[in-house]
């Protein structure tokens, strides 16, 4: 990468997940779109980091969509969190994202913070 070259978003249908370990804290990024295409290596990325306890910040900043099975796959994650006493965060949320987690009344299941 060129310093001060500007990025390309990802294509639609792809989904790039970066991951920072933090004391007691895993932070996830999305960027891209969470779908039937890419929810299995989200699901790949993630699954190992589900330890008891974990509280997962999963930072939404560039994730521009999400269909129903990447709601399905937030509501497990938070389930198998939950069940070993972690929690899931969902964090920064475009529009978009916002408006499918109200539309599902997942924004009532889930933590949502800005």
């Amino acid at each position: 990468m060129i310093v001060g070259e500007p990025q390309s978003a990802p294509a639609r249908g792809t989904l790039d997940v970066g991951v920072q370990r933090l004391v007691g804290l895993v932070e996830v990024c999305l960027d891209g779109s969470l779908d039937e295409r890419t929810v299995a290596s989200c699901c790949e990325a993630i699954g190992p980091l589900l330890a008891s306890g974990t509280v997962l910040d999963l930072d939404c900043t560039e994730l521009v969509e999400i269909d129903g099975s990447g709601l399905a796959l937030l509501l497990d994650v938070r389930a198998r969190l939950v069940t070993g006493g972690g929690a899931l965060v969902v964090r920064f949320a475009q529009p978009a994202v916002i408006d499918r987690l109200r539309g599902t009344a997942l924004d009532d299941v889930l933590i949502v913070a800005a």
